[in-house]
C-alpha cells in the first residue's frame, strides 16, 4: 500500500511569510516619520528609501494585516482543530496558551507608547501619529478589546488593533472547533462567506473572520490532496498561484485591470460580484492559494526557507516593537531640531532596521519565551504545546 505524506512539524515556509508580512508592515508605517501630531503632512511617497524596490509595501503593505490574519487561519486549524474537537486542549489551556504568547509583549508596548505619548505632549502640546491615548481607550487595551468596535479610533501602540482582532477570531475559533465545525471543510467555507455579509461587524472585523477561515478551510482541503498524494495539483496550483502573484504586482505598478473592467459594459450586478472580487481578492483567493502552494511544496519538496525563519520567531516582536521605536526616533528628532528629510536617506533606513531587528531578537529570546515559559508552567498541568 502505498504510504500518504506526512504534515511537516514546521512549515519553516509560513514562518519566512509571517516574518516578511511583519516587515512589509513596518515599510507600510513609514509614513508615521511624516506625521505632525496626529495629521500626515508633506510626505514624498516616492522618496522613501528604496522606493524602486519596496514600492509594493510602501503602497499596499497595510495588506500584510490581512496575511496575518491568513496565517493564523492556517496554522491555528493545523496545531489545534482536531485537539479542541477532540477535547484533548480545554478551553483554559487554550486561553493560557494564547494569553502567555501575546499578553507580555503587548502589556510592556502599550506602557512604553503610553509614556512616550506623555513626554510628546509636553513636547509639542499633542499626541503623535494616534490620537486616543486616554484612560478608556487604555483600559480597552488592557483587555485586548481595542479594535472590537468599542473604540473611537487607533490607540496607543496602534498596530496592536490587529492582534486585538485575532483575540477575537480565537474566541470564535475554540467554540468553533469544540462544537465539530472546524472538521468541515464546506461549513468553514460557508463560515468565511457569511462572515463578509454581517453588517452589525465593523469592517476589519469582517475581514479577519472571512480570511481566518477561508485559509482553515485550505488547511483541511490540504489534508486531503496529501492523503491522496495528488502532487499533480502541487504543481498546477504553484504555477497558478505564481501567474496571480506575477499579474498583481504588475497591476500594482500600471493598473491595467481596473482599466480593462472599466472598459468591459456589464449589467449592474456584474459589476457588484467585480467589485466584491477586487475588495476580497488577496485575502479570498491570492493568500489562500499562496499558503495551500507553500504548504504543498515543502511537504513534498522538503524545507523551504528554513533559512528564514527566524523572522518568523521574532514577527510579533518586529510587529509590536516598530512603532514605539519610530515614537522614539520622531520624539529625539523633535527634541532636537533635526529635519525629518533625514527619513528619507539610505542610512537612516539601514540604522533602523537593524536596531528593529536586534531588539526584536532580544525580545523574542530573552523577554518572550522565558515569560512565556513561566506562565505555562505555573498554569498549566502538561506544558507540550508549542505554539
Amino acid at each position: 500500500m502505498k504510504e500518504t505524506a506526512q504534515i511537516p512539524n514546521r512549515f519553516y515556509s509560513l514562518d519566512a511569510i509571517r516574518g516578511l508580512a511583519a516587515l512589509c508592515v513596518v515599510l507600510w508605517h513609514w509614513q508615521h516619520f511624516f506625521y505632525f501630531g496626529t495629521i500626515s503632512t508633506g510626505m514624498d511617497r516616492k522618496c522613501q528609501p528604496f522606493f524602486g524596490v519596496f514600492y509594493p509595501f510602501y503602497l499596499k503593505g497595510y495588506l500584510a494585516v490581512t496575511l496575518f490574519f491568513s496565517l493564523s487561519g492556517f496554522i491555528f486549524f493545523w496545531l489545534y482543530s482536531k485537539k479542541i474537537s477532540e477535547k484533548k486542549v480545554s478551553g483554559w489551556e487554550f486561553f493560557i496558551l494564547r494569553f502567555s504568547r501575546l499578553y507580555p509583549l503587548h502589556l510592556i508596548t502599550l506602557l512604553i507608547v503610553g509614556i512616550e505619548q506623555m513626554i510628546s505632549r509636553s513636547l509639542t502640546g499633542m499626541d503623535m501619529v494616534y490620537a486616543c491615548n486616554d484612560f478608556y481607550h487604555f483600559i480597552l487595551n488592557i483587555f485586548f478589546i481595542s479594535f472590537w468596535g468599542f473604540q473611537k479610533g487607533f490607540s496607543f501602540n496602534g498596530p496592536i488593533w490587529s492582534v486585538s482582532i485575532e483575540v477575537m477570531l480565537y474566541f470564535v475559533f475554540f467554540f468553533y472547533s469544540f462544537l465539530g465545525g472546524a472538521l468541515s471543510i464546506w461549513m468553514t467555507i460557508c463560515l468565511a462567506i457569511a462572515s463578509l455579509f454581517i453588517r452589525l461587524l465593523p469592517y476589519e472585523i469582517r475581514l479577519g473572520l472571512f480570511s481566518f477561515f477561508m485559509v482553515g478551510a485550505m488547511f483541511l482541503s490540504y489534508e486531503r490532496l496529501i492523503r491522496y498524494d495528488l502532487k499533480i495539483v502541487m504543481l498546477i496550483l504553484a504555477s497558478f498561484t505564481g501567474v496571480l502573484w506575477f499579474l498583481t504586482l504588475a497591476n500594482l505598478k500600471y493598473g491595467f485591470i481596473p482599466k480593462m473592467i472599466r472598459s468591459i459594459p456589464e449589467p449592474l450586478y456584474l459589476n457588484k460580484l467585480l467589485t466584491l472580487i477586487i475588495n476580497y481578492f488577496a485575502s479570498g483567493i491570492l493568500f489562500p492559494l499562496t499558503l495551500l502552494s507553500l504548504s504543498l511544496v515543502e511537504t513534498y519538496r522538503g524545507k523551504l526557507g528554513a533559512r528564514f525563519r527566524f523572522l518568523g520567531d521574532i514577527s510579533y516582536s518586529t510587529y509590536l516593537i516598530h512603532f514605539p521605536l519610530q515614537l522614539l526616533a520622531i520624539l529625539i528628532f523633535t527634541s532636537m531640531n533635526l529635519s525629518r528629510q533625514y527619513f528619507y536617506t539610505n542610512t537612516f533606513f539601514f540604522t533602523f532596521f537593524i536596531i528593529l531587528l536586534i531588539l526584536s531578537y532580544l525580545s523574542f529570546h530573552y523577554f518572550e519565551r522565558p515569560v512565556q515559559r513561566i506562565i505555562r508552567n505555573k498554569f498549566l498541568i502538561r506544558n507540550k504545546h508549542r505554539f
